[in-house]
């Protein structure tokens, strides 16, 4: 997927999929989502996403806990 000029190169590295910066800010579909919200919102279990790729991110809330799995939501919604 590539639309528009300037590739948002993170994007890129992490989830391999190439999508213009201009896009990855303005459409949500770009954006990403955690993995507890992903298998809510597209009711999915873990096998549904294991193949998927995925960013890990330090828990916001719980510094200490396990790192949260952050999917790109375009390749939720293909899942």
């Amino acid at each position: 997927v590539f639309i528009g000029t300037g590739a948002h190169e993170k994007t890129k590295d992490v989830f391999g999929v190439l999508i213009c910066t201009s896009c990855k800010s303005n459409n949500p579909k770009f954006g990403t989502m955690t993995k507890t919200d992903a298998k809510e919102a597209y009711l999915l279990n873990d096998s549904d996403i294991s193949d998927l790729p995925f960013q890990e991110h330090v828990n916001p809330n719980k510094p200490n806990w396990a790192p949260m799995k952050l999917y790109l939501v375009y390749q939720l919604q293909k899942a």
